[in-house]
């Protein structure tokens, strides 16, 4: 049946009838359908990795500032572990400048959004 998909689909129909456009059309649909699951696969598998990353990271982040913030203060100032981390003052001054960075980003972002959408509702 393989060689019957080099045959040209009209020359198919008149030799074997709409049962063959059936089979053939079948074919190729359930072939897309397959290339559709693969890719959904692939992508399933790169969040997953993508994910797996970003909660690393997020786990490490959170393990060195807690560290930093709870532990080191009761630490000797001479010990060795001092030298892995910044200042105590930069243990508030980070958390307010990513915080306020955060605020500022978000505020563009709404206001541009905004913007945006007013301009299509004058042009509609």
């Amino acid at each position: 049946m393989a060689d019957l998909l080099d045959l040209h689909p009209y020359l198919l129909c008149l030799t074997f009838g709409n049962d063959a456009m059936t089979w053939l059309s079948h074919r190729f649909q359930k072939d897309r359908i397959y290339s559709k699951t693969t890719t959904k696969v692939e992508m399933e598998l790169a969040d997953r990795a993508v994910g797996f990353i970003l909660a690393s990271i997020s786990v490490t982040v959170f393990t060195y500032y807690s560290f930093w913030v709870i532990v080191l203060p009761f630490v000797d100032s001479d010990h060795f572990v001092h030298s892995y981390f910044l200042p105590q003052e930069y243990a508030i001054l980070l958390p307010v400048y990513a915080g306020v960075s955060l605020i500022c980003f978000l505020s563009v972002f709404i206001g541009y959004v905004m913007l945006k959408s007013n301009s299509k509702k004058k042009k509609a």
